[in-house]
């Protein structure tokens, strides 16, 4: 699947924006070109320039390298191991995107296990499904949601092992029902893993007003009851925190 890259037009989540960021920008709720201006662009061959745009084969990408790997950029598969997940878990993954993690997550709960990718855009969301379908993953489900509003998965009260929010906490405006929404879904102790942008970067990264330090973040999972379980680079310009649920 070939997805195109233009300067000058706001991209959707599969890039790292969410419903904040779509209502600031609606032309971008049904994009199908994504810009690259502002967050940096994409360079991770196999790609192809063609009449302005650049176009990257994700499919021929290894799995979450697309915009990860390639770009030196934080992976995926690393990540999700610092959960601790087991077969059989459930997890959610915020604001999934193309799916990354999610894919990731899939492998390591296996077929007893189920991972909810949950986002905004319902596009991305079938492109995600039949990526997992391309690659013999029956375990995932996509879930059509606002995570800014409680109740917005649609998932089930105290139902998930482990959630994962990644590049989505610098674009919500809403944090505390975001907050909140991630604290009803998980059970008791289970694990919420937070992987945001440590800074701007010169513009690889997200605007610097937009970017939520890492302290921000720990201050506001700590001041709502979770629990700090350690803290990783997740790659050299991503920081992440893993919490365990009250």
């Amino acid at each position: 699947m070939l997805i195109g890259f233009r300067t000058g037009l706001p991209f959707p989540r599969s890039l790292g924006v969410g419903p904040s960021f779509l209502r600031r920008n609606p032309r971008a709720k049904n994009a199908k070109t994504h810009s690259v201006s502002e967050y940096g662009l994409v360079k991770s061959p196999p790609a192809q320039s063609v009449g302005g745009f650049l176009y990257v084969d994700y499919e021929s990408c290894a799995l979450g390298c697309c915009y990860t790997n390639h770009m030196n950029f934080s992976d995926p598969q690393q990540n999700v191991l610092q959960l601790g997940l087991r077969e059989g878990m459930k997890v959610a993954d915020l604001g999934a995107g193309i799916g990354h993690h999610a894919i990731s997550v899939a492998h390591i709960v296996g077929e007893t296990g189920r991972v909810y990718a949950v986002d905004v855009q319902e596009e991305v969301l079938r492109n995600l499904m039949d990526t997992a379908k391309a690659r013999g993953l029956k375990n995932m489900e996509s879930v059509w949601g606002n995570i800014e509003k409680q109740g917005g998965t649609h998932l089930k009260e105290q139902s998930m092992d482990a959630v994962i929010l990644s590049n989505t906490l610098f674009q919500l405006e809403e944090r505390a029902p975001a907050v909140a929404e991630i604290k009803r879904i998980l059970k008791p102790g289970g694990r919420l893993m937070v992987i945001d942008w440590a800074g701007s970067y010169d513009g690889m990264g997200p605007p610097p007003e937009h970017c939520v330090p890492e302290h921000e973040a720990l201050e506001l999972f700590i001041t709502s009851g979770f629990h700090k379980l350690k803290d990783f680079r997740a790659g050299p310009h991503h920081y992440s925190i893993v919490f365990t649920a009250p």
